[in-house]
């Protein structure tokens, strides 16, 4: 059996946003899709059953491994670890997703708070000594080279995590996952909250097309009014001719949730400078 797919251990939050795919907002039941959170509609409610369920199924994989009696193999260890780490994977890009894109602030919210539980149960999958354990003693395959790969790349992604430290270390390793994941997550929502404008005269529009000027209506002072959500933001920094208005949206862009997030920037970038990260061993 091959195991051709990778994915760290350690909890990645801030993955690039496939294309959005949620325009059908049919109410359906969360356990009726287990791939699409986005099918249980904008109900937070939904989306926390949903990733409940994929979280519970990322425990029901780890416990038939635990539970394996004689000899360590591929068929019985590595592939339902990887099923596992399949289901957080799940979990964790599509409660991202949600995070960022969600349609309303309480579903956005409710993605924000699961995304922080999200990243707190792969930490702790990737410091389960007995995790480790059970995959160390899989013999290496001989004979299928992207499984051994796999395990041998899954070992040592383990060992930097800091699993053969002693319980106290990984304890504060852990503890220091959390923070980080914490600050990430602030970090994101003061950018999601931190919207700003530009207004730009009819002549600063020239290059735009005909329908996305159409969308905006002039205020009363003639000037349209344009801000840094994405809708508005790319056409203008990709067709507008003027340079002044692809300047002033540009440092709006840019300077969403400044200043509130340079403490949260600043406290991220420390973090990892009050742990030493284990040598792989």
């Amino acid at each position: 059996m091959s195991l051709h797919r990778h994915r760290p251990l350690l909890p990645v939050l801030l993955l690039p946003l496939s294309i959005w795919a949620a325009t059908a907002h049919a109410a359906a039941p969360a356990q009726a899709d287990p791939l699409h959170a986005w099918m249980g509609g904008d109900d937070p409610a939904q989306l926390e059953q949903w990733v409940g369920q994929r979280l519970a199924a990322e425990q029901a994989s780890l416990a038939k491994l635990l539970a394996v009696k004689g000899p360590r193999t591929v068929a019985n260890t590595l592939q339902p670890f990887d099923e596992a780490q399949n289901q957080l994977a799940l979990a964790g890009n599509e409660a991202y997703l949600l995070f960022a894109v969600g349609k309303t602030a309480p579903l956005r919210d409710k993605a924000q708070e699961l995304n922080q539980k999200i990243a707190s149960v792969a930490t702790d999958l990737s410091l389960n000594r007995a995790v480790y354990d059970a995959i160390a003693a899989v013999p290496l395959p001989a004979g299928d080279a992207a499984s051994r790969q796999y395990l041998q790349r899954t070992l040592l992604e383990y060992r930097l995590a800091g699993v053969n430290q002693d319980q106290a270390k990984r304890a504060a390793i852990h503890a220091l996952q959390d923070k980080i994941t914490e600050l990430s997550l602030a970090f994101n929502h003061n950018v999601q909250n931190g919207k700003q404008t530009v207004t730009a005269t009819r002549e600063e529009l020239d290059g735009l097309p005909d329908d996305y000027i159409a969308r905006h209506q002039p205020g009363a002072d003639g000037r349209y009014t344009l801000s840094t959500d994405e809708p508005d933001y790319q056409p203008v920094s990709t067709f507008a001719r003027n340079a002044g208005l692809r300047h002033r949206i540009y440092l709006a862009y840019n300077t969403r949730a400044y200043p509130a997030n340079k403490q949260v920037l600043l406290d991220i970038l420390a973090a990892p400078k009050t742990w030493t990260r284990p040598r792989p061993g």
